[in-house]
C-alpha cells in the first residue's frame, strides 16, 4: 500500500485511526477509562496530541492510504506513523527549520492553549482523582511521569542520544493484517540507515515479535519494570510517583528496542 507524507487535512483521519488502534490496548484501560461513555471526548484527545505534534519540527508523520472514489481526495487513510529525530541534527531535520526559527514556538503554544481548553471544558474520557488513585496518568502527563523510568534505555551509552523513534505507529483496525504497519516502520528504518543512526521503539504488550521481525532486534529492557538508579549523590531522584507509576497499576508491556547497538565509543 502506498505511503507519503501527511498533509494537514489528514490529521482528523489520524486522530480517529489512533483512536481505533489502541481502543482495547492495556493502557488505555488506565488512561481513557471513560472512553466509552465519551467517544468524542476520547477522540478528542488523540486530535489534540496529533495537532501539537505536527507542529514539533524534530517529527515526521507518515500516512499510508487507499484507493476511495467515495471521498473527495479519492482517498482513505488506512495507518500513521509517527517517527521523531532525536539528538544532534534533529533541528535540522526539516531542512530551514533552526533553533531560532520562530516556527519552533507553535507546538508549545498549542500545548498550552490546550492545557487552559481542559481547565474550561474538561475532558470526560480521562480519569479524575480518587483516593486509590490520587494522580491519576492521562495522555497529557504520561511522558512527563514515565520519563525518568525510562530515560536510561535511551541515554545509556550516550551514543544512543542520537537516533530515530518510532513513537506512534496505528493501523486502521479494517485495514490490519495486510503489512501496512511493516511498511510504515521500514520507511522510518531506511531513513535511519541513511543517517547511519539506530532506531528504538517502546512496543505495548505483545508487540515484541512484530517489531523484532521488522527489524528492532535487541531488547534492552522494560520501561513497565524499570526504576530510578541512585544519583551522584546516593540520594533518589524527586519524583510524582515513589515507584514506577506503571509498575504500581498494574500495566504491562513497554519493552525498548533497538534496531542494533552501541558501545561506550558509539561503535555499532
Amino acid at each position: 500500500m502506498p505511503l507519503r507524507l501527511a498533509t494537514f487535512s489528514d490529521l482528523d483521519a489520524i486522530s480517529k485511526i489512533l483512536a481505533a488502534s489502541f481502543y482495547n490496548e492495556e493502557l488505555n484501560d488506565r488512561i481513557f477509562p471513560y472512553r466509552k461513555q465519551f467517544p468524542d471526548d476520547y477522540v478528542f484527545v488523540w486530535k489534540q496530541k496529533v495537532i501539537k505534534s505536527w507542529w514539533d519540527y524534530n517529527k515526521i508523520w507518515v500516512v499510508s492510504y487507499d484507493k476511495d472514489p467515495a471521498q473527495k481526495s479519492g482517498e482513505v487513510i488506512t495507518g500513521t506513523a509517527e517517527w521523531a529525530r532525536e539528538g544532534k541534527g534533529s533541528d535540522r531535520l526539516w531542512g530551514l527549520v533552526r533553533w531560532w526559527d520562530p516556527r519552533r514556538l507553535v507546538s508549545p503554544s498549542i500545548g498550552i492553549f490546550y492545557t487552559f481548553y481542559r481547565l474550561l471544558i474538561p475532558n470526560r474520557a480521562v480519569p479524575v482523582s480518587s483516593l486509590s488513585d490520587p494522580n491519576p496518568l492521562n495522555k497529557w502527563n504520561f511522558a512527563r511521569r514515565i520519563e525518568p523510568f525510562s530515560a536510561r534505555f535511551f541515554t545509556d551509552p550516550p551514543s544512543r542520544a542520537n537516533h530515530w523513534e518510532l513513537s506512534t505507529l496505528a493501523v486502521d483496525p479494517a485495514y490490519q493484517r495486510r503489512g501496512i504497519g511493516q511498511e510504515l516502520v521500514a520507511w522510518g528504518l531506511e531513513r535511519a540507515r541513511r543517517d547511519s543512526l539506530p532506531a528504538v521503539v517502546i512496543g505495548a504488550k505483545g508487540t515484541e515479535p512484530f517489531y523484532q521481525r521488522c527489524g528492532f532486534l535487541h531488547i534492552v529492557g522494560n520501561v513497565s519494570t524499570a526504576e530510578i538508579d541512585d544519583d551522584d549523590d546516593c540520594k533518589k531522584v524527586a519524583r510524582l510517583d515513589k515507584t514506577n507509576p506503571l509498575k504500581l497499576r498494574g500495566i504491562t508491556g513497554g519493552s525498548v528496542l533497538w534496531t542494533h547497538l552501541a558501545d561506550e565509543d558509539g561503535k555499532q
